[in-house]
C-alpha cells in the first residue's frame, strides 16, 4: 500500500536540540538533545544533557537530511 503523501517517512525525531554558549567571539552549538511531534503538534522533548550557563540558549532545529 503506498503512503500518503502528508504522512512521514521516518520515525526520527522532528527536531533537534542545542545548546548554544559563547566562548570568546564563537558560539558553540552542541547537540543536547531531540524532540518529536505528537498527534496534537505539540513536542516531547528528550534531553541527553542540560546546559549549566545561564546565558546558555536552547535551540530546536530541524535535522539535517543526509
Amino acid at each position: 500500500m503506498a503512503k500518503k503523501e502528508n504522512e512521514k517517512k521516518s520515525n526520527g525525531p522532528a527536531m533537534e536540540i542545542f545548546g548554544v554558549t559563547k566562548h570568546g567571539e564563537k558560539d558553540w552549538w552542541t547537540k543536547i538533545g531531540a524532540a518529536w511531534e505528537n498527534k496534537d503538534g505539540s513536542m516531547n522533548l528528550n534531553f541527553d544533557f542540560l546546559p549549566t550557563d545561564s546565558s546558555a540558549t536552547i535551540q530546536l532545529r530541524p535535522p539535517k537530511q543526509d
